[in-house]
């Protein structure tokens, strides 16, 4: 039960944006396994650390960490035969391919954890992060206009399902392909979207996203010709990755932040 505990605490944790505390908890479940006979070992809480294990990495940004512990719990769940873990570790598989911006891989596996969970009706609470996530793959691949009916019904189903937080994560998804799109007439919103996930951040306290909707505005202002605020916003962004001890984010933002610099 500490165990499980620890662990609920830690996923809680990351998403509040507390990632050095997630990770020390997600350490202290791991030293109680290991402390336990083998025999007694639950594989709902062995999967459990996985995913745990595996959210932490991709909050972190840290692209090899994150593949690594995705597949670790992709092996965990077929091992095991559930479909459950199965379904959930395709999609935490997909959000470590995007992290590494490889997107065909990404919609592949995040295409399977929505079949799967909607034929099995299974895990599907996460059912609009599964179609952010899916929408994000989508746009990556340069499937614009399918991307955005995707992004669409993500904050459709998370808004008719009550999901906060995957609405926030539908939110970014959202304004980021409509970012994509570069048209005038999509300002608005853009704008809309953006002050949502703003809105949202504070209902949910998902201090882990703050950072990204803060990349999306600096995206916007740039739309708008805003050079000087768009090289604000990312700087603030960055200040954010590193608040949160998103390591990974933070030193690409820091790399692309240099070539913009150089640039002017």
């Amino acid at each position: 039960l500490l165990r499980s505990f620890l662990l609920a605490k830690a996923n809680i944790l990351s998403m509040m944006g507390k990632l050095k505390r997630a990770g020390e908890l997600i350490e202290q479940a791991a030293d109680l396994m290991l402390s336990a006979e083998k025999s007694n070992q639950d594989s709902r809480t062995t999967h459990t650390e996985a995913l745990v294990r595996a959210n932490l990495s991709i909050y972190i940004g840290d692209v090899e960490a994150c593949l690594r512990d995705a597949r670790v719990f992709v092996e965990l769940a077929e091992r095991s035969g559930s479909t459950w873990a199965i379904t959930v570790a395709a999609s935490t598989l997909g959000r470590a391919h995007l992290a590494g911006r490889r997107w065909s891989q990404g919609r592949k596996s995040l295409d399977y954890a929505l079949a799967q969970a909607r034929q099995h009706k299974l895990g599907l609470e996460a059912e609009a992060s599964y179609l952010a996530l899916l929408a994000e793959a989508l746009a990556g691949t340069g499937e614009l206009e399918k991307a955005l009916a995707t992004a669409e019904e993500a904050v459709a189903v998370a808004c008719r399902k009550k999901t906060l937080f995957w609405e926030l994560q539908a939110q970014i998804s959202l304004a980021g392909i409509l970012l994509r799109r570069e048209q005038i007439k999509d300002r608005p919103r853009i704008a809309k979207a953006l002050a949502r996930a703003e809105e949202l951040i504070e209902k949910t306290g998902g201090e882990v996203m703050k950072p990204f909707v803060v990349k999306r505005q600096a995206e916007f202002a740039k739309l708008k010709g805003d050079g000087a605020g768009h090289q604000r916003m990312l700087k603030k962004a960055h200040r954010l990755f590193i608040s949160i001890e998103a390591h990974g984010y933070a030193e690409r933002l820091a790399i692309k932040l240099r070539d913009i610099e150089s640039a002017s």
